[in-house]
């Protein structure tokens, strides 16, 4: 089973808590890539910083959408480029 990083975007309805629309992270993200026989991780702890281990353990990473880019998205996007692991972007994601 893959291990996939969720890298969450702003929530989607101009929040800066990065987790405040709940069901649309976990019903939509979560939830599809389990259906498609992956293990989703979420990569960030309460203070909106990358858990280093947990970018380890991802085989790959979808980067969700949102407003804008915040300082992990591109620590994150820099070690899956240099590590050579998956990455999928949705929206301003994929401009990512």
């Amino acid at each position: 089973m893959k291990i996939i990083g969720i890298v969450p975007g702003a929530s989607l309805f101009g929040s800066d808590d990065l987790y405040e629309d709940k069901y649309f992270f976990v019903n939509n993200y979560a939830k599809r890539i389990r259906a498609c026989g992956g293990t989703p991780v979420g990569i960030l702890c309460e203070d909106g910083y990358v858990i280093p281990e947990c970018l380890d353990l991802c085989e790959g990473f979808v980067f969700t959408g949102g407003s804008r880019f915040f300082p992990y998205h591109f620590q994150t996007m820099e070690y899956a480029v240099q590590s050579g692991k998956l990455v999928l972007g949705i929206c301003l994601g994929m401009q990512m």
